[in-house]
């Protein structure tokens, strides 16, 4: 770290390099010790502890080196809130300073500490507050649990079959409790106590991000402002006496300056510590006899370690498109393996178009590629309008025919069906498929290959043999808008490939839903089914006009509903549906 080292560039050229200490991942009570603080200071700032609302000077190695050898150790722990007794270890190296390479901790700070610990629990101690009688706190506690279990499926997506009734919280339960809960106190709690949570969520999911600009910065800035605002409702109700004398909220003060030094927190995480603990000890142990372990864990750990390398050399060679099995079955002529080969494939060359594009600076985000499920059926167009209960389906496939063979025509939905291809109510409907992949760019630790994310969405009259799954999606409506304007929600009802000459159109039976507003409580938006009378408007569309799945949340207000209700029943039952812009950071990024 003192004698400089002659290494090549990316350039090309050599330079003589020194090299430093990088951050230091850690949750809180690792942070004290290793900083040397007292705990319930700030390990970054020099903010009192009983006043941690706003951040403080910051702290620096030649402040703190000055102060230890000026001060007593008692002033040291009440003025400074320095420990004496603990030297950080940082002050064995050059360059380094404990207080500046402490990261941001998604994880333990901001999803585990503010959201979990701090803002779910104080709307739990509200509503006990509040509430005219025990009976009537836990009636309200009941109904949100009622609608965290009640919320229709999506890809990934944790459930809450019993709400939030159990003892054990993952990093994942956290998670997935910050994807759905604002929707289910919508109604339930204060207006101010509603836009509270929804600024912190929006101040997650930007810290969430793989990629930051500016933009997004001041963004994080101004939402932790709003937040920070709204949160004294919290002291004004008495549910905070004390303020928020808390460490881990105001922690986030120093993220936006922290993505500044070291780029993105989602890629220094504890959960990323956490996940190989997991890894490294967990599993490693599991696979022991249970007798002297340790040798047992550090064989497997090598054997770990060398696949890991050999799998890593493989890769690089381009062996690694498929599996053995695939390889198997396609020697076996099994088309379905095909199908599933021929979608990895599908993957990996929108990863590499992906990475080519960013190289040369030229990269569309909104890029999608769709494969249709490998599980088809062949069906007759009369007897799909009656399972859709569509009878002039022969017209809506004309209809979209004529929009695929002339493109660049003047099209209108009520003009003369003159002209149109003729489809007969006899015809064969074409192939039903009950799934389709959605392949698009979204850079996160959930994703593959430069950034490539693939999601499922279903439309499948007997899911499991339990019940109808039909997903919602996003529809580009309008390629020139960014935001919520540039798509509309649909409700995918049957997945086709239309037949017609000799070629064949991949297209998707679909129900509207309207935009109405921007809700001002949630920040989210409000859609409703279109109706025509009683009778939902529906069209087919081609499947390249999919962007992605869409998550929706029913809008109940002040409404209750039943403990028997069933989430397969969600996307029917209600007059207004949350688009959840929080289901994932890209689709935040996408909508908000």
């Amino acid at each position: 770290m003192i004698t400089p080292h002659v290494m090549r560039c990316p350039d090309g050229h050599f330079r003589r390099a020194l090299f430093e200490m990088g951050p230091v991942i850690a949750d809180y009570p690792e942070q004290v010790y290793l900083s040397g603080i007292v705990q319930g200071w700030c390990p970054k700032c020099r903010a009192y502890a009983d006043d941690l609302s706003t951040a403080g000077p910051p702290r620096f190695r030649a402040h703190t080196e000055a102060i230890v050898e000026t001060f007593d150790p008692g002033i040291l722990w009440d003025v400074f809130g320095v420990n004496a007794d603990v030297e950080p270890f940082t002050t064995h190296f050059p360059r380094a300073d404990i207080h500046e390479l402490l990261t941001p901790d998604l994880l333990h700070q901001l999803i585990k500490g503010v959201f979990k610990d701090h803002l779910v629990d104080w709307v739990t101690d509200y509503i006990k507050l509040s509430a005219p009688s025990e009976r009537d706190a836990a009636e309200i506690l009941d109904q949100i649990d009622i609608r965290l279990a009640c919320v229709p499926p999506f890809p990934g997506m944790r459930r809450f079959p019993t709400g939030r009734n159990f003892t054990q919280w993952t990093g994942d339960d956290s998670k997935g409790l910050m994807k759905i809960y604002l929707g289910a106190i919508a109604g339930l709690v204060p207006a101010r106590m509603v836009q509270c949570i929804a600024a912190l969520l929006d101040f997650a999911y930007l810290a969430w991000r793989s990629e930051h600009n500016t933009f997004s910065l001041q963004a994080m800035v101004d939402a932790l402002a709003y937040f920070h605002e709204l949160r004294d409702i919290f002291v004004d109700i008495g549910v905070c006496l004390d303020g928020f004398k808390l460490p881990r909220q105001h922690a986030l003060v120093h993220y936006a300056r922290s993505i500044e030094m070291f780029g993105s927190p989602n890629g220094l995480c504890s959960s990323i510590t956490e996940s190989k603990h997991i890894e490294a000890v967990k599993e490693t142990w599991r696979r022991s006899s249970r007798h002297q372990p340790i040798g047992q864990m550090l064989v497997s750990l090598s054997r770990l370690s060398k696949m890991a390398a050999a799998r890593t050399e493989f890769g690089r060679r381009g062996m690694l498109h498929g599996d053995v099995l695939t390889a198997a079955r396609l020697q076996l002529g099994d088309d379905q393996t095909e199908d599933v080969q021929t979608l990895r494939e599908e993957v990996f060359r929108a990863a590499q178009a992906t990475q080519d594009a960013r190289d040369a600076g030229d990269v569309d985000d909104s890029h999608t590629s769709i494969t249709l499920g490998a599980r088809h059926a062949f069906q007759r167009l009369d007897d799909l309008a009656d399972d859709l209960d569509r009878p002039q389906l022969h017209l809506d496939v004309s209809r979209f025919l004529h929009s695929r063979l002339f493109p660049d025509g003047d099209y209108d939905a009520d003009m003369d069906m003159e002209g149109f291809p003729h489809v007969s109510t006899r015809a064969k409907g074409g192939v039903l498929h009950q799934s389709a992949t959605v392949v698009f760019h979204a850079p996160s630790e959930r994703s593959g290959p430069n950034g490539m994310r693939r999601e499922i969405f279903r439309c499948n009259p007997s899911w499991y043999n339990l019940y109808a799954r039909y997903d919602t999606v996003f529809v580009t409506t309008d390629p020139n808008q960014w935001g919520m304007p540039r798509f509309r929600v649909a409700r995918v009802r049957r997945l086709l490939t239309i037949p017609h000459g000799v070629f064949e159109y991949r297209a998707a039976f679909v129900e509207w839903f309207v935009t109405e507003h921007r809700d001002p409580l949630t920040g989210m938006w409000v859609v409703q089914p279109e109706m025509d009378g009683d009778q939902r408007i529906s069209s087919i569309i081609p499947l390249s006009s999919i962007a992605r799945a869409c998550h929706l949340l029913p809008a109940l207000g002040e409404r209750f509903i039943p403990a028997d209700f069933s989430f397969a029943d969600a996307l029917d039952a209600f007059d207004n549906y949350y688009v959840n812009c929080y289901i994932d950071y890209h689709a935040h990024e996408t909508i908000v």
